[in-house]
C-alpha cells in the first residue's frame, strides 16, 4: 500500500476549511498540520502551528495548500520552495511581475522536481469540460471573439473586508483570473498584448482604496481578441458569463443559462445544453493534484500553464498601472 500524500494548511476561511475537511476524507492523503492566526489561542489542538515557518520546516510534509488571503500568497509560496514542498495555492499565485520572477526562477533552481498547482476550478465543469472538446472539434468554426465577465455581486464583502482595504488588491487578478483562464484553456492559446482599464465609481462613497471594476482587452497571435472584466460591485447574483463566437455558431452563457445560435435568421431557435456550468464542489482540482502526485505523474505542464496565466493577469494589472497597451512577456 503506498503511503498517503502529508498536506498541510495555510488559511482556514471558507475554502481552506472545505480543502481540509476534503484532505481529512480522501483516502490517499492524510491532514498534518493547520496554520490560521484566528486558530491560535486553541493550545490543546494537536494540529494547529504556531507559524507558517513551523507548518513548512515539518519534514513529514508532502503539500502545503495555501488558502490565506491574496497578499499572503507569495511569502507563503518561497517559503515552501525553500523547504522543498509541493504547493496547491488559491489564486492568484502572487501580485505582481517580480514574485512571478522569483518563484518562476525558484522552481528552475529545483528543476521542476517540485510542483505548484492553482485552484482554477472552473476548468472542472462539466459544461466547459464539453465547451473545451467542442472548440477542439471546431463545431463553432474558427473562434474569433470571446467575451467573459466575473460579476461578483457581494459588494459588502469588498467594501468591508480586506479586499476593499489593500490598495494592491486587483479585481481581475482575484476574480477575473477564473474567465481568462478559462478562455485560455478552452482554445489553448495565450495573448500577446493587453489595454487595461479600471474604476471605482460604483464605490467612491465607501473609501475603500482598490477599485471595483476591471477590464481588459486582450489579443492573440491567432487574431482572437478576448475581453474581460471583473465587477466587484454590480446589484447582480454572484455569477460568471461567457460568449464565444465562431465562424459557424455562438455559444452564450449567463443566468438564461448556456446555449447555441446556429443562424442569423430572426426567427431561429437557440440550442439549449444541459450541462453544469459549475463544478461540484472546489476541491476538484485538490483531488486531482493529489492523485498525480500518488502516481508520481509529472505536472511540469500542469504548473507552467497555471504560471503563464499568473504572467497575463500580472500584465493587466501592468497595463491598468501604465495606462496604456503593453506587449505581454512571458518569463515561464
Amino acid at each position: 500500500m503506498k503511503k498517503k500524500i502529508n498536506i498541510s494548511i495555510s488559511g482556514l476561511g471558507n475554502v481552506g476549511k472545505k480543502h481540509a475537511e476534503f484532505v481529512k476524507k480522501y483516502n490517499k492523503s492524510k491532514l498534518l498540520s493547520i496554520f490560521d492566526t484566528s486558530l491560535l489561542k486553541k493550545k490543546n489542538d494537536k494540529n494547529i502551528v504556531r507559524s507558517y515557518t513551523n507548518l513548512v520546516k515539518n519534514d513529514n510534509c508532502d503539500v502545503v495548500v495555501i488558502a490565506s488571503p491574496d497578499h499572503s500568497h507569495y511569502k507563503q509560496i518561497m517559503q515552501s520552495l525553500k523547504y522543498k514542498k509541493n504547493i496547491f495555492v488559491e489564486k492568484p499565485i502572487c501580485t505582481n511581475l517580480k514574485e512571478l520572477k522569483n518563484i518562476s526562477n525558484e522552481l528552475k533552481r529545483n528543476k521542476h522536481q517540485i510542483i505548484l498547482r492553482s485552484n482554477l476550478i472552473l476548468r472542472t465543469s462539466p459544461l466547459f469540460l464539453w465547451l473545451k472538446k467542442q472548440i477542439r472539434k471546431k463545431y463553432f468554426g474558427e473562434v474569433y471573439s470571446i467575451d467573459v465577465e466575473y460579476l461578483y455581486g457581494r459588494l459588502n464583502k469588498f467594501v468591508k473586508g480586506w479586499r476593499g482595504k489593500k490598495e494592491s488588491y486587483s479585481a481581475m487578478s482575484g476574480g477575473g483570473i477564473h474567465m481568462i483562464d478559462l478562455a485560455c484553456w478552452l482554445t489553448n492559446q495565450f495573448p500577446i498584448e493587453v489595454s487595461s482599464n479600471t474604476s471605482n465609481l460604483a464605490t467612491k462613497q465607501f473609501k475603500v482604496r482598490s477599485k471595483d471594476l476591471f477590464h481588459s482587452s486582450l489579443k492573440f497571435k491567432s487574431g482572437l481578441v478576448l475581453r474581460a472584466s471583473a465587477n466587484l460591485s454590480c446589484v447582480f447574483k454572484h455569477q460568471h458569463t461567457i460568449k464565444i463566437f465562431g465562424t459557424k455558431k455562438t455559444f452564450i452563457y449567463d443566468d438564461l443559462g448556456p446555449r447555441i445560435y446556429s443562424s442569423r435568421n430572426m426567427n431561429s431557435k437557440h440550442k439549449k445544453i444541459k450541462l453544469k456550468s459549475l463544478p461540484e464542489n472546489k476541491t476538484n482540482i485538490l483531488k486531482e493534484f493529489i492523485d498525480n502526485l500518488y502516481k508520481k505523474k509529472s505536472l511540469t505542464d500542469d504548473t507552467v500553464f497555471d504560471l503563464k496565466i499568473m504572467n497575463i493577469l500580472c500584465a493587466c494589472n501592468l497595463s491598468e498601472k501604465k495606462s496604456k497597451k503593453i506587449k505581454i512577456k512571458y518569463i515561464i
